[in-house]
């Protein structure tokens, strides 16, 4: 069940996944009636993962075509 798992290297590995962060935001926005200004983080976050995975993308793309 979510919310269950309390290993802090499991927790810092789900961290690393973009969708826990739009699972919270969407849920802050609907249970909460949360504004923009209060999802902000959340959102950063997961532009800030979706930046490192594709400058790693393109990296190992390029490694492999030369």
């Amino acid at each position: 069940m979510p919310g269950t798992i309390t290993n802090p290297v499991l927790l810092f590995i789900a961290d690393l996944f973009p969708m826990a962060h739009a699972m919270d935001a969407m849920m802050s926005v609907i249970f909460y009636h949360a504004e923009l200004s209060d999802v902000i983080m959340a959102l950063l976050t997961m532009l800030l993962i979706g930046i490192i995975a594709m400058g790693l993308g393109i990296n190992l793309i390029e490694r492999r075509n030369q």
